[in-house]
Parts: C-alpha cells; structure tokens; sequence
C-alpha cells in the first residue's frame, strides 16, 4: 500500500479512515489522496481532517426495520460493496413522499439505497 507523509505524519493511500470536518467525524471510508486542499475521500469531497479506524469494519446484513418519522439513524450508503460511497453516516428519518429518505443538513439520502440501518438512541443514566 503506497504511504503519504503529511505534516509529520504518514497515511496510507487506500487505508480505510474517519474523515472529520474537524469536530465530528462525518464519515469513514477509503482515502484517496492528500493536497494542499485536505484530504479526499474516495468517491467524495476533501476533509479537513481524517482519524485512523482501530475498529475492524463489520458485516452488513440484509433486515427489515421499522423507521419512525423524526427519529436519528446511522447507515451506510450505496448498494455495491465494493462502490460504498459513505459508511457510518447519521440523520433524520423523514416517510413522508414516495420514498422514504434521511436527510443530513439539506441533502436526503434515499432508504432504498442504504444499508446498515441502526436506530440511535440516546442513553439513559
């Protein structure tokens, strides 16, 4: 695997990452390069900042859940493993339409094409 040195550290190009806009991180997957610009994820956008993934990636299983309106869910996008544009994305379920989509900022992500659906709930202490 080819290894880039940036700012005093090395990544491995086509290593598997949590790419962050610098507080949070959004997504993980696979890093395609690194510029001056950030870091670029494969199939997507440059990101500020990318963290290393300790956790081995799991299996994806086909279910049926039922999605509540309004709740918070993580799922990966995309249907073809090896073309899986986003993995571990969050939003909000939204039934409402044709199709059901969760929706992250303005932009609605069909459920017809994610995988991986897990219901966030918040812990009670």
């Amino acid at each position: 695997m080819k290894t880039v040195i940036h700012k005093g550290k090395e990544y491995q190009i086509g290593g598997i990452y949590g790419f962050s806009d610098g507080d949070h991180v959004v997504c993980v997957g696979e890093l395609e390069s690194i510029t001056s610009d950030g870091f670029l994820k494969k199939y997507g956008v440059y990101w500020s900042e990318v963290t290393e993934c300790k956790a081995p990636l799991g299996t994806i299983k086909e279910t049926s859940i039922e999605l509540e309106d309004g709740a918070a869910y993580q799922f990966d996008f995309g249907s073809n493993p090896e073309l899986l544009l986003n993995i571990g994305l969050i939003g909000t379920y939204d039934g409402n339409g044709a199709t059901g989509c969760f929706w992250i900022k303005d932009t609605p992500w069909y459920t017809q094409d994610c995988t991986n659906i897990v219901k966030l709930v918040p812990e009670v202490k």
